[in-house]
């Protein structure tokens, strides 16, 4: 099973892919799509578009994760990040693939053990629990490569997936 995860930002969205084979956690890529450079919320959209095209020629994913939107205090920083997340739901519907949510507490829940844990502590902790992962300077990638991990691990029915008894 191979899922891209995808953390949404307006300047800088993370991507992590990872596989699971049995029980074994694989690291295949992570980065960013850099949106800082983008004239408007158009152009920063299309971006996302087209990369999230790229991704999933290349990787071929089985599914799509996303973190989940908080409401923040800024509501149009808040709206924006909801253009984000629709852009990648349209790109996902148009490649074939599913979208599945998880809140940030999810995800913290999923690798550490604790809702409430911070951005070092995963940083720390996914070395310890996803093969040859590589955690590179950017923490929207490292974001993202613990919303794929806490997606597949979420999901019951994958247990031993790829598995030959």
């Amino acid at each position: 099973m191979r899922v891209i995860g995808f953390d949404p930002g307006t300047n800088i969205t993370g991507y992590g892919i990872l596989e699971k084979k049995c029980e074994i956690f694989e690291y295949i890529d992570s980065g960013i799509i850099d949106l800082r450079k983008a004239k408007n919320i158009q152009q920063k959209l299309d971006i996302i578009y087209k990369e999230f095209f790229k991704l999933t020629k290349e990787y071929k994913p089985h599914s799509v994760a996303i973190e989940d939107v908080f409401v923040a205090k800024n509501t149009r920083g808040t709206i924006k990040l909801g253009y984000v997340k629709g852009i990648i739901f349209l790109a996902a519907e148009h490649a074939g693939l599913q979208v599945f949510e998880y809140s940030a507490t999810k995800v913290k829940q999923a690798v550490t053990g604790f809702g409430r844990a911070t951005k070092e502590e995963i940083r720390k902790i996914l070395p310890n629990i996803i093969k040859n992962v590589k955690i590179n300077n950017y923490p929207d990638a490292t974001d993202a490569i613990a919303i794929a991990y806490s997606h597949i691990i979420h999901l019951d029915w994958i247990k031993n997936y790829d598995c030959i008894s």
